[in-house]
This record gives structure tokens, sequence and C-alpha cells, in this order.
């Protein structure tokens, strides 16, 4: 699965796998091929954020 990464609503890159989410800043979003979003939660910008949830908006 590949997957656009968005930091503060622009896209930055793409990766083929979610990985882990402290290599992303927390509000970080994952955006699949198929539609799947997903946000990084938790943790700071400075060690990363904590894991990886289904993106709801708001």
């Amino acid at each position: 699965m590949a997957y656009v990464r968005i930091y503060q609503g622009e896209a930055y890159g793409w990766c083929a796998e979610k990985g882990e989410a402290n290599t992303e800043c927390p509000e970080a979003l994952l955006v699949s091929l198929t539609g799947d979003i997903f946000e990084a939660v938790g943790g700071d910008k400075l060690k990363g954020a904590k894991k990886w949830q289904p993106y709801k908006k708001e």
C-alpha cells in the first residue's frame, strides 16, 4: 500500500508503508491510494507522534 504524507495541509512526500508514528509530527496525516486516512497522535514535534489512528474529521 502506498501513502501520501501531509502536514499542515501540504503534501510533502510518500511512503510504501505506514511505519512507526514517531517518525512524524503529531497531526501529520497519511492518505492511502484507496482513501484511508490515518493521523499521527500524541507525542511532540521533537520525539514524534506516539501512534497512528484512523482520522476523524471534526
